[in-house]
């Protein structure tokens, strides 16, 4: 690998990562249909048991996708059968487990979460359906990580998102006509992702050797369980950063409230992590890029490559995160008007994303790169302050308690991890900020400004003026990113994109 045409596979990496994440936009809108047909106390109970499974995961599946992107590339496809076999045995074994044990304490479970009265009946019998999501979502993570170790980025995303997530939509939909208003999503869910597992086993079929992979042989299982131990932290850090704010709004809040402020927050969490897709496409492409250069002792292309990925990540990240800005209200009064409530915590969290993206693919980076230790220490220094913040400010009253004090805390939180990685990353000899920074954050506000000035003095109050608003702020503002913005080598990687920038 050489600094000659890095940035072109990073981009073409990333336009594959994109269009999967970009499914992140159907759950966007399915948060929103969620929403509505289920209203907030019934969305926000759905939020938190799938969020109490998010976190179960990162123990089941024991790191091994983290594992699998550091043994897989490089490999003969015997040695990469082997790795993903041992990988499977270790997560399947722990979920099934964990699945069993909750199970069985479904009534003791049950108890501690706060639900709607009309709920309350029916949740220890959705808990034992609804936790085998457990072992099907853990092979669909381990699965189709394992086709992203191989440097194929798109069909496994497809598979995490657009058909587990439209399904889920159309589910959601049918049950919700049908009045099963406290398990439809539940069930829908748990279909979805059934289907989900379908298409990874297909997926591993074709691009590995089944039949070694899917052999009765434990051969390479320590190895995965002392791998994985070792990183359990890093994954187990990254799920309860993002579900943390939820499950304290549903402990400090009691009953009914504590539902509903779940489900307000998901919804402003949802809208906000629009920007991930952005990041997380980068991360995608970058860990297994920089792992292989730092393997080849290939320095200067990993520096490359991280440094073209952080301008390209602020250049979308901002321009999008300002349109969402605009359109937020407009969007959450497409809900009941319970949902105007979420306002300023969509707000704060957008304005988290935006300054967490500045720091580029520093998480990946330091997961590839750095000691296991090092992103389970900065993780955990993001939890510390969000929760902290959040047992101080969502049980105190004023416009910084309640759901806007989780918004703080969680975005507080969220940018002391992404620091710290980003600091970090010069110990690794990757500095990732250069001036262009400066010019791309100063374009971005620009537009920003703009658009906020014109929407109030020809808009002022009328419904959809946001959006309108919103959409050609965003056109204008990626085109003078490309134009403007990031630099002329940028825009030649981008390969037709790149042809909309203006002639020198």
């Amino acid at each position: 690998m050489t600094t000659d045409g890095v940035e072109g596979k990073v981009a073409q990496g990333f336009f594959a990562a994109l269009l999967g994440r970009m499914g992140a936009l159907i759950e966007a809108v399915s948060i929103v249909v969620f929403a509505w047909l289920y209203g907030a106390e019934g969305f926000g109970l759905f939020a938190v048991l799938w969020g109490y499974m998010k976190v179960m995961t990162a123990i089941t599946e024991w790191a091994q996708p983290i594992v699998l992107q550091r043994l897989v590339p490089g490999e003969t496809p015997d040695a990469q059968a082997r790795a993903l076999r041992a990988a499977l045995t270790v997560s399947l074994v722990l979920a099934v487990s964990l699945a069993l044990v909750t199970a069985l304490n479904a009534d003791r479970l049950g108890a501690l979460i706060s639900a709607a009265p009309d709920d309350m009946p029916h949740l220890r019998h959705i808990l034992r359906i609804y936790v085998w999501v457990l072992p099907l979502w853990t092979f669909v993570e381990v699965g189709t990580s394992a086709i992203r170790a191989l440097g194929t980025f798109g069909p496994e995303i497809k598979v995490r998102i657009f058909y587990e997530q439209g399904l889920r939509l159309a589910l959601a939909v049918g049950f919700a006509g049908m009045g099963l208003t406290s398990a439809g999503l539940f069930y829908a869910h748990l279909i979805s992702v059934g289907l989900a597992a379908l298409l990874t086993l297909r997926l591993i079929v074709k691009h590995y050797r089944w039949r070694q992979v899917f052999a009765l042989n434990a051969s390479g299982v320590a190895q995965h369980v002392k791998l994985g131990g070792a990183l359990v932290p890093v994954n187990l850090v990254r799920k309860l950063f993002s579900e943390l704010p939820v499950f304290m709004l549903n402990a400090l809040i009691a009953g009914a409230g504590g539902a509903a402020a779940a489900g307000l927050y998901a919804v402003a969490r949802k809208l906000a992590s629009v920007l991930q897709v952005v990041r997380l496409a980068f991360d995608y492409v970058m860990a297994p890029l920089s792992a292989a250069g730092r393997r080849a002792h290939d320095d200067d292309a990993v520096l490359t490559m991280a440094q073209f990925s952080t301008r390209l990540a602020a250049a979308l990240a901002l321009s999008l995160g300002c349109a969402l800005i605009l359109a937020a209200e407009d969007i959450l009064a497409l809900l009941s008007p319970a949902f105007a409530a979420a306002y300023f915590a969509t707000l704060i969290l957008l304005g988290g994303r935006m300054t967490e993206a500045m720091t580029g693919p520093a998480a990946a980076l330091n997961e590839a790169l750095s000691h296991p230790l090092v992103p389970t220490l900065n993780g955990l220094a993001g939890i510390a302050v969000t929760a902290s913040l959040s047992f101080w400010l969502i049980p105190s009253d004023g416009p910084f308690g309640g759901l806007n004090g989780a918004a703080i805390a969680a975005a507080l939180g969220l940018n002391m991890t992404a620091y710290l990685a980003f600091l970090q990353a010069y110990r690794l000899n990757i500095p990732l900020w250069t001036w262009d920074l400066v010019r791309i954050a100063a374009l971005a506000l620009a537009v920003f400004a703009v658009a906020v000035g014109g929407s109030n003095w020809a808009h002022a109050g009328s419904m959809g003026a946001g959006i309108a608003t919103a959409i050609l702020a965003l056109a204008a503002g990626l085109w003078l990113q490309l134009n403007y913005g990031i630099r002329a080598s940028d825009a030649a990687a981008l390969g037709k994109l790149g042809a909309f920038r203006r002639r020198a």
